[in-house]
Formats: structure tokens, sequence, C-alpha cells
């Protein structure tokens, strides 16, 4: 932001100075803002990521048992991982709670 120079359109008003008819308060409250939201958009790109990776391993082993249900060690293994990846998504869901 650029400092007013004499005799430029900057003016005292009763809440702060005043630029080209924009308080400066409200300046600074959209810049809060925007830097609020780029944190937010980072925690859901985190979350985001922490999720897709178990995700994705249920859904690949949801295609195989599909193909491989009649064979009693693949579903034990299947079974194994789905339990694993279900508490990876808990692990994670108490993380960001806390």
């Amino acid at each position: 932001m650029r400092l007013p120079t004499f005799g430029s359109t900057c003016k005292p008003s009763c809440c702060g100075v005043q630029q080209n008819g924009v308080q400066v308060s409200e300046v600074q409250d959209n810049v809060r803002r925007q830097e609020r939201q780029v944190k937010f958009g980072r925690i859901a790109a985190g979350l985001v990521h922490d999720l897709s990776h178990p995700i994705q391993n249920i859904g690949n082993n949801r295609r195989l048992i599909v193909k491989l249900f009649e064979d009693h060690e693949y579903r034990a293994t299947f079974r194994r991982a789905v339990d694993r990846e279900f508490n990876a998504i808990a692990a994670c869901s108490k993380t960001s709670v806390t």
C-alpha cells in the first residue's frame, strides 16, 4: 500500500484514514479474510491428501475382491487391509478434530 503524499486524496474520517473512498480498515479486513481462506484451503488440501490414500486402497481392494471372492486366503488379506485402512481414516479424523 502506498503512503499518501501531501495534497493527495487521502482524508481522515471518523473510523480511520480514507483513500479514494475506501477505508483502510476495510482493506485490512479483506486481506485478513483472504489469508484465512488460504489457510483453510491448505487445511482442506491436506485432509484430501490424507484421506485419498486409504480410500484409493479400499477401492482397489474392493475391485479385486469381486474377482477373487472364492479365494479364502485373499478374503482374509482383504479383511486385514480394510481394517488397516479404516483405522488410518479413524486416526486421521481424530487428529483433525482435536
